[in-house]
């Protein structure tokens, strides 16, 4: 490290291994861009570090040469979640105290428990950010009825921590897009969430790579949801949506295909021609990618509930493949849509839905290219570039650490 370059620390306290890889090699790629001026230190778990790296290795060319990577305490081997929770904790605190001679401090994520902490024994009153993912749907304890005890006072943790941490001068919260902050608003000070956070789209590493159109004459529509499949998520309704084309006779012309662990309706799947994966553990990412890149349209059940108050990883890797979608009505979606125009189809409900697959298999070609566009244009809003230039604008006018321009 040089002596007088100005010091970022960027923490990951929580994920191990391959978990959120993704996103911190993205929002390091943001952050490197943007402060090209400073020395940034990636503290993370050993495996963790290492895929974020290769990520950068891959996406940049070499990596980023004012980015070195430290690896935090945790065992080497798989830690159930409410120890993975503690270590989070700990390790928060931890890094608070230890890197004094830090200009700023980036949590990439953050436990329910750990936030109360961090505003309570930030003795040196150090202004630090924390990323705000999946944790934020726990504001909304209504809709986590269905979890079991451990998890509902997590969620009513979370809730009292967030709103005790706004009013600390010294926490900012990155939020990953306006139409989560407006959801946000719903359950903490909205005037307060407004002067504090700070807005960006979830930046994501786009390969410039074209992706191969399918040369097969003849074929099956393909067509699938992406990522992990719950009831939660509505993934179920893919059955509905099976018995909807069985009954028109296009069965014989579509494949509905799950790219992703089946969590909790894997015995109703075994009765329809829908195929899965059927390992217990999630499905190897290149596995994933590749299977993706085979559909036509990736397909998303989610209620209007469902991403209003985080951002949707699945919806962001069929972008990356340059699949439009077929969805039920959401906000989510919606939100999108304005800024960029249409990328798909959005339906009021699942009968609707078998009509566009329909429209869709009588015409293979037409209908999804005339997204490829729109597409393109999202793909640059969650690029780096963009959401670098945003968080570089935003930091500014919250008065925190002045970036190289």
């Amino acid at each position: 490290m040089t002596k007088n370059k100005r010091k970022i620390d960027i923490v990951e306290p929580l994920w191990t291994g391959e978990k959120h890889s993704s996103f911190n090699a993205a929002f390091l790629q943001t952050i490197g861009g943007l402060y090209k001026d400073c020395d940034i230190t990636f503290y993370a778990e050993k495996k963790h570090a290492a895929c974020v790296k290769e990520k950068l290795v891959t996406a940049d060319n070499g990596g980023i040469p004012n980015i070195s990577y430290l690896r935090t305490i945790y065992p080497d081997k798989k830690i159930k979640l409410p120890l993975l929770y503690l270590l989070s904790v700990l390790q928060s605190i931890r890094f608070l105290f230890k890197n004094s001679k830090s200009d700023l401090v980036f949590f990439t994520g953050i436990s329910p428990f750990a936030l109360v902490f961090l505003r309570i024994l930030n003795f040196k009153r150090k202004q630090f950010l924390v990323v705000c993912h999946g944790e934020l749907a726990f504001l909304d304890v209504a809709t986590h009825q269905y979890l079991n005890m451990h998890y509902r006072i997590l969620a009513k943790v979370f809730r009292c921590s967030f709103a005790f941490c706004l009013k600390s001068r010294y926490m900012f919260p990155i939020i990953l897009g306006e139409h989560i902050l407006q959801g946000v608003m719903e359950y903490v000070d909205a005037g307060l969430l407004r002067a504090k956070a700070i807005t960006i789209e979830h930046p994501y590493i786009f390969s410039e790579e074209t992706v191969t159109k399918d040369s097969e004459p003849v074929r099956k529509l393909r067509i699938a949801t992406v990522g992990l499949a719950t009831r939660v998520k509505k993934s179920h309704y893919i059955m509905e949506l099976y018995s909807h084309l069985n009954e028109k006779g296009l069965l014989p012309q579509v494949e509905l295909s799950i790219v992703g662990k089946v969590a909790d309706f894997i015995e109703e799947l075994e009765r329809t021609d829908i195929r899965y994966y059927k390992a217990t553990e999630f499905i190897p990412q290149e596995e994933y990618d590749r299977r993706i890149s085979e559909q036509d349209y990736i397909l998303f059940f989610y209620p209007d509930s469902t991403y209003r108050l985080t951002a949707s990883g699945a919806f962001l890797d069929a972008i990356l493949h340059n699949k439009p979608i077929i969805a039920l009505r959401n906000q989510c979606f919606e939100h999108y849509i304005s800024k960029v125009g249409s990328i798909g189809y959005i339906t009021d409900d699942v009968a609707e839905m078998a009509e566009v697959v329909k429209r869709c298999v009588q015409n293979r070609t037409g209908e999804a290219a005339r997204f490829d566009i729109n597409i393109i244009r999202l793909k640059k809003m969650f690029g780096i570039e963009s959401v670098s230039a945003e968080l570089g604008k935003q930091l500014l006018d919250k008065g925190l650490l002045r970036y190289s321009r």
